[in-house]
């Protein structure tokens, strides 16, 4: 059955006619594409929940908490750069993913909370831990939708896909082999935003600032919520600048490199070369700002950052593409599923007349 979903309300993490819930088709196993995030999902809440306990008792260690504590750390870009894809291309309508992208971020700070609550409670003031968590908790709208803003104009501008290809998910375990694209007619590349979808973008946008001038109030009690100096606000920006890069540096090239390249291994390959490379730029930067003679701890612990993070990474978008999911742009479907050039798919009005001859 082929996955190729057409005009409004189209399923799959593919492109839709804007944020449409009407869905029209539903591609073959979807549901079960979700319940395999199940079990990953549930070890990343582990995780989290015992980073901190894990981390305090290794207090008392030499460099072995700068390495390990370095390789968590990854993992947690990894995490937001998985929920992040999963809302701008999975399947389903945007409000579903959407519930879904909170649930599991929620979810993931809870256990999170617990595992700070856990190794760290006991020392602090009372009302410090609760003002860290609600630090945190209230940054998580802007950061979310900062690491989004970069990905949506691919998706709803430039017409980029993700598609459950034809006959993928039954390949052998390498998934090789070529690229087999849907069959037919191109949704336009450009789809203007309905009425509902701006209504809920404002929504969105009203609860993001709002968190953050919680943000401003729960660390500075004596300033209060309307009280904002140009300063916040500008770091705010470098900051959603910057999540912004890592979601255009880290987060796509993983998306391309992973879902888009025919070969598993070959496009393994590429992503751990990306990184490696992007590891070697960053030590040089990093020995520029030291000098002569730094410690070789932050090297050390940013190869282990950059490695959890791309390894954190690749496991999701490695069980997508296990499952036949592929990224497709607009001019691959101008070809038939795996027949290369001279079988071009017809256009809607031939395939049309053609019906009727």
């Amino acid at each position: 059955m082929t996955a190729w979903l057409v005009g409004p309300g189209q399923r799959g993490w593919g492109m839709s006619s804007t944020f449409d819930e009407q869905e029209q088709w539903q591609p073959e196993g979807s549901e079960r594409l979700l319940g395999g995030f199940g079990w990953l999902l549930a070890l990343a809440a582990v995780f989290n929940f015992l980073l901190f306990p894990m981390l305090r008792a290794m207090e008392s260690g030499d460099g072995a908490i700068v390495l390990f504590g370095a390789a968590a750390v990854g993992l947690f870009p990894a995490q937001a750069g998985t929920l992040t894809l999963w809302l701008v291309w999975g399947p389903g309508s945007f409000v579903r993913r959407l519930a879904i992208h909170w649930l599991a971020a929620l979810a993931l700070f809870t256990a999170w909370a617990m595992g700070i609550a856990i190794a760290f409670g006991s020392d602090g003031p009372a009302q410090e831990l609760p003002r860290v968590w609600g630090t945190v908790l209230c940054s998580l709208p802007l950061v979310s939708l900062a690491g989004q803003l970069p990905l949506w104009l691919l998706r709803t501008h430039l017409g980029w896909r993700v598609e459950r290809l034809e006959g993928e998910a039954q390949r052998e375990p390498r998934l090789g082999g070529s690229l087999a694209l849907p069959h037919g007619p191109l949704p336009p590349a450009r789809q203007p935003l309905s009425i509902r979808d701006i209504l809920l973008g404002t929504v969105v946008t009203a609860v993001t600032l709002a968190g953050v001038r919680l943000v401003a109030a729960m660390v500075d009690a004596d300033r209060g919520m309307g009280q904002l100096d140009a300063g916040y606000w500008l770091a705010w920006g470098i900051a959603v600048l910057i999540i912004a890069a890592i979601s255009l540096l880290g987060f796509l090239p993983a998306l391309w490199l992973l879902l888009r390249h025919r070969d598993t291994g070959q496009a393994m390959g590429l992503w751990l070369g990306y990184a490696a490379v992007a590891c070697f730029v960053m030590l040089v930067f990093m020995a520029s700002l030291f000098g002569g003679g730094p410690s070789p701890e932050p090297f050390v612990g940013l190869v282990c950052l950059l490695s959890s993070f791309a390894l954190g990474l690749a496991v999701p978008l490695l069980l997508v593409r296990a499952r036949g999911w592929r990224l497709i742009l607009p001019g691959d479907s101008t070809w038939a599923a795996g027949s290369g050039p001279g079988h071009e798919i017809p256009s809607t009005k031939q395939q049309i007349t053609n019906k009727f001859e």
